[in-house]
């Protein structure tokens, strides 16, 4: 990929920054490995959207570079899709959430945020006055932000575990844009009680989840079930049915996810007491997996489907284990579903789940949508 050539051609400097100023920050965002985020960035948002209307392309995207230490050169640069980068200082040091990325929300909390979500604007990082300045002047009022350049071999243990996956940089942060864009843009809004472009449900709040994993996804107990067990037979199903070369294998892929489907009604009847503290009151482990099915594992499937429909990664590079399984079990049963269900299967869950007023409806779960799929099926 001739990265360095691409940039060349994109990068434009802010207007208003001086040219001596300019230069370090022209010259960082000239390095071969931002090209490549910024080429990766493109190819997602050329990507029509895979569930309701969210897509990349309609939200900027915050590069950041700066050193560990704080004491390096310091740049950002807003990436806009089919936009040159517009680059800007970075006078003092922007504390991110995470090693690989933060999150910019600059509208206030209204009048009636969910339950518990007020503790989500701590995370949130400060950006430096002419950086939110542009922004706004774009009509932007919130922004993820991505480490750029990242660079496996400063992020210690992390960047050992990333290189032995043979993560590539650029398609993990293009992901991870995705996926925590739509926490960002489509959810947050709703939580926090402020403007929204996208729909979410309302009823929305997140269980506690250590609980949820501790007790729901636990040890094998007495009734020996085990989620292990649960998402070996779903991913023999998805096995039978993915894209690839070997024949799809229908017949063993119904007989798989008859299993799943079993194993998982079980374990949820052998912990039919069991329940997950939420900030508005208590959730059986059913209902929990429900929402977190929804609030982390449709952002993950979304970020994976679009990486796949742009280039950026393969369905059998998709993550096949987590302690949380939910990361795993949404994924998996939305591809099955658009394998073996009707051709607007998706759009029609999307549709259903994204506008429902309460999180006990029958149809507020993407699970009962599979079962019903695989009841069909028989």
């Amino acid at each position: 990929m001739p990265a360095s050539l691409l940039v060349a051609s994109m990068l434009a400097l802010a207007s208003g920054t001086s040219r001596a100023r300019a230069a370090p920050c022209d010259a960082i965002m000239r390095q071969a490995d931002i090209g490549e985020v910024v080429a990766a960035l493109d190819r997602a948002a050329a990507v029509e959207p895979v569930w309701g209307a969210y897509t990349i392309a309609n939200h900027p995207v915050v590069l950041l570079s700066q050193t560990a230490d704080s004491t390096g050169p310091r740049c950002a640069a807003i990436w806009r899709y089919r936009q040159p980068l517009a680059m800007h200082d970075v006078p003092a040091p922007v504390r991110l959430a995470t090693p690989l990325y933060g999150m910019w929300n600059g509208d206030a909390v209204g009048p009636k945020p969910a339950a518990g979500a007020e503790a989500i604007t701590r995370t949130f990082s400060v950006l430096p006055e002419g950086l939110v300045r542009a922004l706004r002047q774009a009509g932007d009022a919130r922004a993820v932000i991505l480490r750029a350049p990242l660079r496996l071999s400063e992020l210690g243990a992390l960047g050992k575990a990333l290189a032995a996956m043979g993560v590539v940089p650029a398609n993990m942060l293009t992901q991870l844009a995705i996926h925590e864009g739509y926490h960002l843009h489509v959810q947050m809004p709703s939580w926090l009680d402020q403007r929204r472009r996208y729909a979410w449900p309302a009823w929305d709040v997140q269980p506690d989840r250590p609980t949820l994993v501790a007790r729901c996804y636990g040890a094998r107990d007495s009734a020996g079930t085990s989620v292990t067990e649960e998402l070996r037979a779903l991913l023999a199903a998805w096995d039978a049915v993915r894209p690839g070369p070997a024949a799809t294998d229908v017949e063993a892929s119904r007989s798989a996810l008859r299993r799943y489907v079993a194993l998982r009604r079980a374990r949820y009847a052998a912990r039919d007491s069991v329940r997950v503290p939420t900030p508005a009151g208590s959730l059986s482990c059913e209902a929990a997996e429900t929402v977190m099915e929804l609030e982390e594992g449709v952002p993950q499937w979304i970020a994976y489907e679009t990486a796949i429909r742009a280039g950026l990664m393969r369905p059998a590079d998709a993550g096949r284990a987590s302690n949380d399984a939910f990361y795993v079990s949404t994924p998996f049963q939305l591809w099955i579903m658009g394998r073996l269900g009707a051709p607007d299967e998706l759009h029609r869950l999307g549709e259903r789940l994204l506008h429902l007023p309460r999180t006990d409806a029958p149809e507020a779960s993407i699970f009962r949508a599979f079962e019903a799929l695989v009841q069909a099926s028989r």
